[in-house]
């Protein structure tokens, strides 16, 4: 069964905040904490480090963002950077996460989304 975990960025505060028990993050932005909410994927990367939405993996010589799919009904992995400029904005499903390798976050560490020059 999956886990259904969130963390959210605090805007204000500057810092990511985790629920410690179910529904934590949720209720702190009901009550009006100025938060962006991202869901746990209920995957892990090869290193059994738990992958949300708005995190930055490395697969290889590529970069990705993890970012919900709409028309997947699924978690994606886009590529944000590595070589090539075909690849660059392509999307695929989470299938290959022992492959990944979670590195940061796209709010802690912004350094990752700049694009290859």
């Amino acid at each position: 069964m999956r886990t259904f975990k969130f963390r959210g960025w605090h805007q204000t505060a500057k810092e990511m905040v985790y629920d410690e028990n179910f529904g934590d993050v949720l209720r702190w932005y009901r009550e009006g904490q100025p938060l962006e909410i991202m869901q746990y994927t209920g995957l892990k990367d090869r290193n059994g480090k738990e992958i949300y939405e708005g995190d930055v993996t490395r697969g290889g010589a590529y970069l990705h963002q993890i970012v919900w799919m709409d028309d997947k009904a699924n978690y994606g992995a886009k590529v944000i950077r590595g070589e090539g400029v075909l690849v660059r904005n392509l999307t695929f499903p989470l299938r290959y996460v022992d492959a990944l390798e979670v590195i940061g976050n796209i709010y802690e560490n912004t350094d990752l989304l700049e694009a290859n020059t």
